[in-house]
C-alpha cells in the first residue's frame, strides 16, 4: 500500500486540520483507522507520551492511547517507532500484526511512514492545544490570565448563575519591597507559590486569574467568601534561598463587588476596580465593599480630569497667596502659591479637585500652570516697584517620572526672567519613597541653581529622618497634624476653643527643630491658629509660621496690597 493509495486517502480526509488535542485526534483516528489497518495487516496501534512540566501543564508520564485495537486479535511482534520533541518530551508509537499477518519490507516502510504521519499530526494537536492553553493562561503562575477571567465570567452570566458569586479584586500588599528583597526572579517564585496556595483552597467552580504584577481577580461563591478573606489576609509560604528554608507571610487587600443578576463581564471587572483602589490609598482599611456612590465619585472624578486641559486654557485657575510670617517678629517673610478653580459661578477649595487630578495622573499640567503665574506675578511687581517675597509651589511625585523635571521648572524662571531667590519648590514627604534618586537629583539640581526647595507635610511619613540627612533640602515644613491633635471639645456656642499642644508632641516638634537647626535648614509650621501655638514654637527656635492666625490665603491683588505695605515698598 502507498501514500497514495485509497486507504490513506480515506484515512486523511477524515481527519479534521482543527484537532484541539491529542485525545480528540485519538478519537478521529480511532474511527478512521479501518481501511488502513486492514490494507496494512495492523492488529493494534498505540501511542506512548512522556513530556516535561512546562508553564502551561504539567508534566505527562507514560501516558498511552489505544489508536487502534483488532478483535480477532494481534501478535507480540511490534514494530516501535520513537520520536524525540523539541521541548525534550518523546512520542513511541507500537504497531502490532495481526495474528499469522508477516509483513514485507515495503509494508514495513509504509508503517514506519506512518507512524512519522501521526506523530506530526499529534505534535500539531498538542501545540495547538498549548497555544488555546496559552491564550487563556499566566505563563509565570499558570492561573487564568485576564481573558482566561473573562471566559469563566462569560460562562457564569451565561449560565445565569452570576448572583450567587462576588467577585475581588485581590492586590498583594508591598509586593514590589519583596521583589527588591528577593531579586526578580525570586519574586516570580512568590507569585507561583502564592498562586498554587490560593488555589488549593478553591472549589471547582472558583476561579483566581492573574492581572500581571500583583494584581489578581478571585470570583468566589458567596457561602466561601468569608473564609476567603481570612485566607488572603495572611498566606504562610515557604521558600529555599540561599540553601535555607526562609517563612513569610504574603497579606493583600481587596476590592470587593458581590455580582447581581443579570451583570455583564464589563460591569463585574469595572465594579471591583473601583473599591482596590480606595484600598491602596487607606492606611486602615485593607478590604473595601463596593457601593454605588462610588461608581458616581470615579464618574465625577473623570468629567472633572477630562475638563483640565479647557479649564487651563481658559484660565479658570487661579492662584491665591497664603502667607509665611517670621516669628520672631511677625513680619512677612514668604507665601504659599494655593489653586482654586473658579468653575462656573462657584470657586472650588482644592481638596474639591486636587486629589482626583493626583490620582488621575493630570495635576502635573496644572502644577507648572500654577508655576508659570507665579512666575508672572512676580515679573509684574517688580516691573511695579514691588518687592516680592518667595514663593513656594507644590509639585506631586509624579514628577519624578520626568526626566527634564528639573530642566522644565528652571525654564519656567529662565522665561519671566526671575531670580531663583524668589521661588521655592515645595514637596511632599512621600515623593522620596518611589524614587529617591530622582527627587536626590533634582533637589540638587535646584540647589545649582539657587532655588529653595522644602519638604512639605514633614513627619507624616516613616523616612523623615534619612530624608533630612540624605536629601540637599533647605527647608521643612512641620505638618498642621503636630498641632491639631491635641484640639478640645467645642465650646457651648459652638466656637472651636484654643487648645495647648500635646506634651508629646511638643517633645517632638522640640526635637525635629533642633535636629534641622544642626543641619543648616529652615524650619516652618503650617496650621498655626492660635496666639499659643506661635508662642510655644517660636521659644522651641521655629523660624517661620503660615496659618490662619496670619492670614487666609490671599486673592492676588489682595495679596499685592499686603506686599506693597511691607517696609521698602
Amino acid at each position: 500500500m502507498t501514500l497514495f493509495s485509497e486507504a490513506f486517502m480515506e484515512f486523511f480526509k477524515a481527519i479534521p486540520d482543527n484537532s484541539a488535542s491529542v485525545e480528540e485526534l485519538s478519537g478521529y483516528i480511532i474511527k478512521a483507522f479501518h481501511p488502513v489497518a486492514d490494507a496494512l495487516g495492523i492488529g493494534k496501534l498505540e501511542i506512548t507520551l512522556n513530556s516535561p512540566a512546562n508553564a502551561y501543564q504539567s508534566p505527562i508520564r507514560n501516558s498511552t492511547l489505544l489508536l487502534y485495537h483488532y478483535r480477532e486479535g494481534y501478535s507480540d511482534n511490534d514494530i516501535k517507532d520513537q520520536f524525540i520533541t523539541g521541548g525534550g518530551g518523546e512520542a513511541t508509537l507500537r504497531t502490532f500484526p495481526r495474528n499469522g499477518q508477516q509483513w514485507d519490507a515495503e509494508t514495513v516502510e509504509s508503517i514506519h511512514l506512518l507512524a512519522k504521519i501521526i506523530y506530526m499530526l499529534c505534535g500539531k494537536a498538542q501545540l495547538t492545544k498549548l497555544m488555546n492553553i496559552a491564550a487563556f493562561t499566566d505563563a509565570t503562575t499558570g492561573a487564568p490570565n485576564a481573558i482566561g477571567i473573562t471566559r469563566f465570567l462569560g460562562a457564569l452570566c451565561e449560565r445565569g448563575a452570576e448572583a450567587g458569586y462576588t467577585a475581588l479584586f485581590v492586590n498583594i500588599k508591598n509586593f514590589r519591597y519583596i521583589t527588591q528583597s528577593l531579586g526578580p526572579k525570586n519574586g516570580d517564585t512568590v507569585l507561583k507559590k502564592y498562586v498554587v496556595r490560593i488555589h488549593d483552597e478553591l472549589k471547582n467552580d472558583e476561579l483566581f486569574g492573574r492581572l500581571g504584577g500583583d494584581n489578581f481577580i478571585a470570583i468566589i461563591r458567596n457561602e466561601h467568601l468569608d473564609g476567603f478573606l481570612k485566607l488572603i489576609s495572611s498566606v504562610h509560604l515557604h521558600m529555599q534561598l540561599n540553601g535555607r528554608i526562609t517563612t513569610f507571610d504574603v497579606a493583600a487587600r481587596a476590592g470587593i463587588y458581590p455580582i447581581k443578576q443579570g451583570d455583564s463581564v464589563g460591569t463585574v471587572m469595572s465594579n471591583v476596580s473601583i473599591p482596590i483602589n480606595i484600598a491602596r490609598a487607606s492606611h486602615h482599611h485593607d478590604f473595601i465593599w463596593f457601593r454605588p456612590e462610588m461608581a458616581a465619585r470615579i464618574l465625577h472624578d473623570k468629567e472633572m480630569s477630562n475638563s483640565l486641559a479647557k479649564a487651563l486654557e481658559l484660565k479658570e485657575f487661579e492662584v491665591y497667596y497664603q502667607p509665611k510670617v517670621t516669628l520672631s517678629d511677625n513680619s512677612l517673610c514668604g507665601s504659599e502659591a494655593l489653586v482654586r478653580w473658579r468653575k462656573g459661578d462657584r470657586l472650588l477649595q482644592p481638596h474639591e479637585f486636587v486629589p482626583m487630578l493626583e490620582r488621575e495622573g493630570s495635576i502635573c499640567a496644572l502644577e507648572f500652570y500654577m508655576l508659570d503665574n507665579v512666575c508672572h506675578n512676580i515679573r509684574d511687581w517688580l516691573a511695579k516697584g514691588i518687592v516680592p517675597v518667595r514663593t513656594s509651589v507644590n509639585f506631586s511625585k509624579l514628577h519624578l517620572h520626568n526626566q527634564r523635571f528639573a530642566e522644565d521648572v528652571i525654564a519656567v524662571l529662565e522665561r519671566y526672567q526671575i531670580d531663583a531667590s524668589y521661588i521655592e519648590i515645595e514637596l511632599t514627604e512621600s515623593s522620596g519613597y518611589e524614587d529617591f534618586d530622582a527627587l536626590s537629583n533634582f533637589v540638587n539640581k535646584m540647589h545649582e541653581y539657587g532655588i529653595h526647595t522644602s519638604i512639605d507635610d514633614f513627619g507624616t511619613g516613616y523616612s523623615s529622618l534619612n530624608l533630612l540627612c540624605d536629601l540637599n533640602v533647605d527647608a521643612i515644613k512641620l505638618d498642621k497634624s503636630f498641632l491639631s491633635s491635641g484640639s478640645a471639645t467645642p465650646t457651648a456656642d459652638g466656637q472651636k476653643p484654643q487648645s495647648r499642644c500635646p506634651k508629646s508632641n511638643t517633645i517632638v516638634i522640640k526635637t525635629i527643630i533642633n535636629l534641622a537647626i544642626e543641619l543648616g535648614l529652615e524650619v516652618i509650621c503650617e496650621g498655626v491658629e492660635t496666639p499659643e501655638h506661635a508662642q510655644m514654637l517660636k521659644d522651641l527656635g521655629c523660624h517661620m509660621a503660615q496659618g490662619f492666625l496670619y492670614g487666609a490665603p490671599l486673592p492676588h491683588d489682595e495679596y499685592e496690597e499686603r506686599l506693597t505695605k511691607r517696609a521698602g515698598n
